[in-house]
Order: structure tokens, then sequence, then C-alpha cells
């Protein structure tokens, strides 16, 4: 009698994992920008430094967290925060390839919700916008958009990157 009791409790548990399987199966329909600025000062005579974003915006919104490309080693894996109007931030894998960063080059993979991202170096900056920070304006020098293209499931040991601060503003 206490198992008949059970029974809805457990088809709704296996309903809610099956559920729960099939989405990790299934890649997100996100498009992720992967940017790369530079730090522009108040008097903006000068723009120093590189600093990566990744948002499913072309543009570094508010919020949106970015990272010192300084302390980012190419050919290692990192675990950085990305920013989605749909689901926030997220927790993201991402590798930088070894290369000169040159338009046509890949120039990073991402794992964004289960999915992979391969981002090919553009310098269409269109929809790209300055953002305001603390002290100054970061500034897009170089931009790569990337539809996912597959569901990836491997993990990787990353390095967790603490961010240097997030866009106040964005014009």
């Amino acid at each position: 009698m206490a198992f008949n009791k059970r029974l809805p409790i457990l088809v709704s548990l296996l309903a809610l994992l099956l559920n729960n399987v099939r989405a990790v199966d299934q890649k997100v329909d996100t498009t992720l920008c992967f940017v790369k600025a530079c730090h522009m000062d108040d008097s903006q005579s000068e723009c120093t430094g590189t600093y990566w974003y990744l948002s499913d915006l072309n543009a570094l919104s508010y919020g949106c967290l970015f990272y010192d490309g300084s302390t980012m080693e190419k050919k290692r894996y990192y675990k950085i925060y990305a920013q989605s109007y749909q689901w926030g931030l997220q927790s993201t894998l991402v590798y930088f390839y070894d290369n000169n960063e040159s338009p046509g080059k890949t120039i990073a993979f991402a794992k964004f919700k289960n999915s992979a991202y391969h981002f090919v170096a553009a310098q269409d900056l269109t929809g790209n916008s300055t953002a305001y920070i603390n002290d100054g304006i970061l500034q897009p020098v170089l931009s790569a958009c990337a539809a996912p293209y597959s569901v990836w499931s491997n993990t990787r040991v990353a390095t967790s990157i603490e961010a240097n601060g997030y866009a106040v503003y964005n014009s």
C-alpha cells in the first residue's frame, strides 16, 4: 500500500530526470560574442590593456563582467562568466588558441550551457558599443560572434579567473 502511494511521486521524479537528460543532450540556440577591448581613461587620450568579455549580445551591457587579458595565457582552459539575457550570468569554459588573433583566425573555444562554440576573429564591430566602467571606458577592438555547433559534454580542469569589474552603463 505504501508503495502505491509513492508511485506517482516516483513517476514524477523519473519524468523530471528524463526531461533534464534530454535538455543536456540538446545544444542551446544562443549566439555568443567574445569581445576584446582596451581601457580608455577619462581623458580619452590613450587606450591600454587587453580585456575580454563574453555575452549573448555584441556589446558589453550593464552588469556584464570583464576580465584582464594579461592574466589569461593561451592554450589553457579558464572558467569565466558569460552574460546572458535569457539565463543571467553563466559559468563558461573558455580556451584561447595560440595565434595572433587576426581576422579569420579561430581565437577561442567556449563551452556555454553544454554547447560548443568556436570564435573566429572579425574586424566588424557592428553592434558593439563602448561600456562605462568605474574608471573610464572599455573600447572594443576585436569581436567574434558564434552560434553553437554541437553539444559538448566533456569536462576539463579549468583555472577560475576573477573578473576585474563589470559594466556600469553601456552606450
